[in-house]
């Protein structure tokens, strides 16, 4: 049974993956770069202009985390550009569509100090590297929440946060 589930069992959070199915919205977004954008990334507007084109947090420099715009959302069909595919998760690249979770239960990394203190109802913070942690007062406040469900991926930390709503968008004229 070990070789199924593998060593560590089966694993209920997936980085990037909303984690209720019909408790999400999507819209379309496409990387900005030079940086690769991967699942579960904070994705921010790029210079504060929301035209469709964002950035990841290795790119923050250009913004800042109150431009953020919600969270990149891991999709089936991303093929790697490489043969055989890198293990772990295929990144979108400079120039590819994504889909940008704007509100909704999605699972993400957090910081492993914070792990402990995250509970039910705790507050979201974005570090100034785009980092999601606990609210301590020292980052940028998400409006949204811990929903207490966490788990450790060997080293990398894990939980389940819900956004109700990220800040009005342009949609274009």
């Amino acid at each position: 049974m070990s070789l199924i589930l593998g060593k560590d069992g089966f694993q209920k959070l997936m980085i990037g993956y909303p984690t209720v199915s019909d408790k999400y919205n999507v819209g379309p977004a496409v990387n900005a770069g030079p940086s690769d954008i991967y699942p579960g990334d904070a994705v921010f507007t790029l210079g504060g202009q929301d035209h469709g084109d964002y950035v990841g947090s290795a790119d923050i420099a250009e913004t800042s985390a109150a431009d953020f715009a919600g969270f990149a959302v891991a999709t089936n069909v991303n093929v790697p550009k490489t043969y055989p595919a890198p293990e772990g998760p295929v990144p979108f690249g400079a120039g590819q569509a994504f889909g940008l979770m704007q509100s909704g239960y999605i699972a993400v990394k957090v910081k492993a100090a914070d792990y402990d203190d995250i509970y039910e109802g705790q507050k979201i913070e974005l570090d100034a590297n785009g980092l999601v942690g606990v609210s301590t007062g020292s980052g940028y406040d998400l409006e949204g929440y811990f929903t207490g469900v966490k788990e450790m991926h060997g080293a990398v930390a894990v939980a389940e946060i819900f956004i109700p709503f990220v800040k009005a968008t342009y949609m274009g004229e």
